[in-house]
């Protein structure tokens, strides 16, 4: 007489939803402000030195992650960008007129305070 011996293996399979929810992304940044010394030049009109521009360098936190719905992706999109800003004046010296005098107008610069990381533009 032979005994016949069944083994039940059970397998459970996490859905994906449940793992892509365990996948926590990076959240580190960088974002911050820089700047650099450009020449401001406006209608002819030029900076007499150098001026300190600002700006925004660095990575944020993006990612992709599946969802078990039609379209099956989500995207989370951040970037680096300018949080608070003014506008700074600086004044332009003009070429010399017809009599010889050298004008000088205000201009105006966006001079950036902080950066941060904000949603991308044309994402929701």
């Amino acid at each position: 007489m032979k005994v016949a011996l069944c083994f039940c293996l059970v397998i459970f399979l996490a859905p994906l939803e449940i793992l892509a929810r365990r996948r926590k992304p990076s959240l580190r940044t960088n974002c911050e402000l820089k700047s650099l010394r450009v020449p401001i030049e406006r209608n002819g009109c030029r900076s007499k030195s150098y001026v300190e521009v600002k700006y925004c360098d660095g990575n944020c936190y993006s990612m992709t992650s599946y969802t078990p719905e039609y379209p099956y992706y989500k995207s989370h999109c951040h970037c680096c960008k300018a949080y608070k800003e003014r506008a700074r004046k600086i004044e332009l010296e003009c070429p010399p007129d017809a009599n010889g005098v050298i004008k000088t107008v205000p201009h105006y610069v966006p001079d950036i305070l902080e950066c941060k990381c904000k949603k991308c533009e044309g994402h929701k």
